[in-house]
């Protein structure tokens, strides 16, 4: 589901540039995080954060996240990290599906929080220990719309991992599992999505999670993340 829609729904939101404000050391959280959502009637499960975003006129600071994901408490494992915005929304007809979930200050991180997490490759990094492999890239604004083609990664779900790919069609029909049916299973035609071919399926957990396109500073070693959209379910 294309990045743009949902901030134009939105309206005041814009893309968090310099958000957080003192973390306890034991959870940072950013785009990418798995969180777990539990809500008063729907049945808890797995989501990833999507991407951090700012309320421009009052600076409240959130991720952009599922529907899908049951919006009233966050956790990872069993620590409650936020909870959920009045925020929300599914407009199948307009490609709109997410919601917005308010973190608690303690776990956001100055330097982290406005990131999404990206994962080395181990053959190209054989110096960096396997456990210091997933980075944060900083988010920059793209100047140019994503083409057909173009390559593109998502980090997230259940298992923490990134899967990359390639764009295929933009503009595509698909079919969802509409939220609230309560197990049900109703699909709905839902419109205006982009398509992507990954290499890896994605797992249980990674609706929300954020897709990007990730890119070297020309003659430079930094990589940063241009946004192109999140993970729909299907």
């Amino acid at each position: 589901m294309p990045l743009d829609r949902i901030l134009k729904d939105v309206g005041d939101f814009e893309l968090a540039s310099n958000i957080i404000l003192g973390y306890d050391g034991t959870i940072v959280l950013s785009g990418g995080s798995v969180i777990k959502g539990k809500g008063d009637k729907r049945k808890e499960r797995y989501c990833t954060l999507g991407f951090p975003i700012k309320l421009t006129k009052s600076g409240i600071k959130g991720f952009l996240t599922s529907r899908a994901c049951p919006d009233s408490r966050y956790f990872v494992g069993d620590t409650e990290v936020g909870s959920g915005a009045s925020i929300v929304k599914f407009d199948a007809s307009r490609g709109l599906e997410y919601a917005i979930m308010i973190p608690n200050p303690n776990y956001w991180s100055e330097t982290y929080s406005k990131s999404v997490l990206f994962h080395l490759n181990k053959y190209e990094y054989p110096q960096i220990p396997e456990q210091m492999l997933d980075i944060f890239l900083p988010l920059t604004a793209s100047t140019k719309p994503p083409v057909v083609g173009v390559n593109v990664c998502v980090f997230g779900g259940v298992n923490k991992e990134m899967t990359c790919g390639a764009i295929v069609q933009f503009g595509v029909e698909i079919n969802v599992l509409k939220p609230g049916t309560r197990g049900k299973e109703e699909f709905e035609h839902f419109y205006h999505t982009v398509k992507v071919e990954m290499i890896d399926e994605y797992e249980s957990g990674y609706n929300g999670a954020p897709v990007y396109i990730a890119a070297r500073i020309p003659f430079a070693t930094e990589i940063i993340a241009a946004p192109v959209g999140q993970v729909v379910e299907t």
